[in-house]
């Protein structure tokens, strides 16, 4: 064992996105024949929807008697994971001029910028999505099901604002 985390959050969905990232730079004034670049990327990548349980009090878990009720934050978007196999570069066009550069230089093409803006536009797509209702609907199910078997009659989950990681609930 190298390392051990203590997990604290819940995912509670994922999503699988598809993004077409199209980028193109050149030179003001000169055409882009000549200077420039277009690249053409189909990335694809998972965006989790998690629920963070670390900073829970007793209190955000009131009891009574029989009843339970679970107050916890609002699923968030966790970090895109791009899946490298999957993700392709589509389309490389040059210009004249930049081929040239590039022949002449021995730096390997630098496609880091690409996965960036592919994460980015995943994460609007999940957004856009309907993951974090999907998340709030199996939170909510998981929730209440741990509640029932632990023995209690009435289980409620509300959930609150997003938590962060510095205020406890």
């Amino acid at each position: 064992l190298h390392e051990l985390t203590k997990l604290e959050r819940l995912t509670a969905a994922e999503g699988r996105f598809s993004v077409v990232v199209d980028v193109e730079t050149g030179t003001d004034g000169v055409p882009a024949v000549l200077a420039g670049e277009r690249v053409t990327m189909v990335a694809v990548g998972t965006a989790p929807a998690v629920v963070d349980l670390g900073h829970l009090t007793d209190a955000a878990v009131p009891v009574d008697g029989d009843r339970v009720t679970m107050r916890i934050p609002a699923p968030t978007l966790g970090d895109v994971v791009i899946d490298h196999e999957q993700t392709r570069v589509t389309g490389r066009e040059r210009g004249l001029l930049t081929r040239l550069g590039d022949a002449v230089e021995s730096q390997p093409v630098d496609d880091q910028p690409l996965y960036v803006l592919a994460a980015e536009q995943i994460t609007a797509a999940a957004v856009e999505s309907d993951l974090l209702d999907e998340a709030r609907e199996s939170t909510e199910a998981t929730l209440t099901k741990l509640g029932e078997r632990l023995g209690y009659e009435s289980v409620s989950v509300k959930f609150g604002k997003p938590s962060t990681a510095h205020e406890p609930l």
